[in-house]
């Protein structure tokens, strides 16, 4: 009779848990699992006893925990060194720009998402065209040109910077080849992203754990940092995603 109300019980606490992990935020669901994990340990625990099976079971538990905890340790270590899951993508958006970074091979691109050009790729625009754009994104839209600064550095290095001619703007070469404080600054600019941003720009979905998105924002700086030719506002938007999402997740 015990195991019969302990399944009802078990079965009624699942379709609860259920219902709210389709609506309930990813933070909350996290606790409601461990208060129910909690609740149905003492109720099998209360039943073990009552049956005379408590004894056994604490000393097969007592046996199993090093295991366990080993196993976990070492499932941890093996997630972490294999890195995202292959096929994986980033998208940030700006106003003029999505930029996509492919977790696999590091490479960006950007498609154009507004004005006459809306619905092309960076990588279908020659040069010339990429130079009009960055000119243009400079006076209206920083972070769109910080981010066409970047592609261009990937793509065509350091010499596209020998005929960009807006060092003295605040935006272009600052005269030793290198990137001015005015692209470096506007990583800060814009709206603070919602949660769905902040997913889409680590590439996870939202099942995703606390060690998950904090795998994807290592795994992302290192390939678009500045020092590994991405820019100060790539990094801020990760940076900012990683920390909505972890916000969002809870403990």
């Amino acid at each position: 009779m015990q195991f019969l109300l302990l399944g009802i019980a078990a079965f009624l606490a699942v379709m609860v848990i259920g219902r709210l992990m389709l609506t309930a935020p990813a933070g909350t669901v996290a606790r409601i699992l461990k208060i129910a994990a909690v609740v149905v340990a003492a109720a099998v625990a209360i039943v073990m006893a009552a049956t005379g099976r408590l004894g056994p079971a604490i000393a097969t538990l007592i046996f199993l925990a090093p295991m366990f905890l080993r196993w976990r340790a070492i499932a941890r270590r093996l997630k972490s060194a294999t890195g995202p899951t292959p096929g994986q993508s980033s998208s940030v958006r700006t106003a003029h720009l999505e930029a996509v970074l492919d977790h696999d091979s590091g490479e960006m691109n950007a498609r154009i998402i507004d004005g006459p050009s809306a619905g092309r790729m960076l990588s279908d625009c020659e040069l010339d065209d990429l130079m009009a754009l960055l000119a243009e994104y400079r006076h209206i839209d920083p972070q769109s040109a910080a981010i066409v600064e970047a592609y261009l550095d990937r793509v065509h290095g350091a010499a596209w910077r020998a005929g960009d001619e807006a060092g003295s703007s605040g935006f272009g070469n600052d005269g030793n080849g290198s990137r001015s404080s005015g692209s470096r600054e506007s990583g800060g600019a814009g709206s603070r992203m919602t949660v769905e941003e902040a997913r889409a720009a680590l590439g996870v979905g939202p099942s995703a754990t606390r060690e998950d998105i904090k795998r994807a924002h290592r795994h992302l700086m290192k390939r678009f940092h500045p020092d590994h030719g991405g820019t100060d506002y790539l990094a801020a938007k990760l940076n900012e995603a990683k920390e909505i999402l972890l916000e969002y997740v809870g403990d």
